[in-house]
């Protein structure tokens, strides 16, 4: 909730800043380095995954639990723009930034779309058991399960169509910013 508001709070500041430099016809003002930053941390992207057969064990010698899970989850790309090297000209009207491609961020799986499909115990890998004993009192299958959605929807943000993505909406979201200033922005991905 914290950092919705700071960004509505930034949006406000930059629509007010905006609207007073075009009022001011005589005085022409210069984007900042703190400005372009601040412009830059609003791109992010994100991605949802979801699946409906996901297999885990937790690979018991005696018993083995296994479980298969429904579930959904989201990633967040951003571009570090606080690292990047920003340049600008006041001559030309360009803005020139160096920054390293987005990366994923942080991930969030939904809980409340995450579900247990079915769970079973194995004796010895082979034997199914049958009965009412808990043989995965901690959880552990559970567990086992979060941390592979974590994985695999890290690894189908951090592709390389959703990086380009990310890159997209970043370059775009400078332009639209900056051109009705009559500002030009050339962003160069290194690394």
């Amino acid at each position: 909730m914290f950092k919705f508001l700071k960004y509505i709070l930034i949006i406000a500041i930059l629509i007010i800043t905006a609207s007073l430099i075009t009022s001011k016809k005589d005085n022409e003002i210069v984007p900042t380095v703190v400005s372009v930053q601040k412009i830059g941390e609003l791109s992010t992207l994100k991605v949802t995954v979801s699946g409906n057969s996901l297999y885990v064990s937790d690979n018991g010698t005696l018993v083995e639990n296994t479980a298969k899970y429904s579930y959904k989850a989201s990633a967040t790309l951003s571009t570090n723009i606080d690292e990047s090297d920003i340049k600008i000209d006041a001559k030309d009207k360009t803005i020139t930034l160096k920054v390293t491609p987005p990366k994923v961020t942080s991930v969030t799986i939904d809980f409340d779309k995450t579900k247990q499909l079915s769970r079973q115990a194995y004796t010895f890998k082979v034997l199914p058991r049958l009965g009412v004993i808990n043989t995965d009192p901690d959880n552990h299958v559970a567990n086992i399960a979060y941390k592979e959605v974590q994985k695999l929807t890290d690894n189908e943000a951090s592709s390389q169509e959703h990086i380009e993505e990310a890159k997209n909406k970043f370059v775009s979201l400078m332009n639209k910013q900056y051109q009705p200033l009559g500002w030009k922005v050339v962003v160069d991905w290194v690394g």
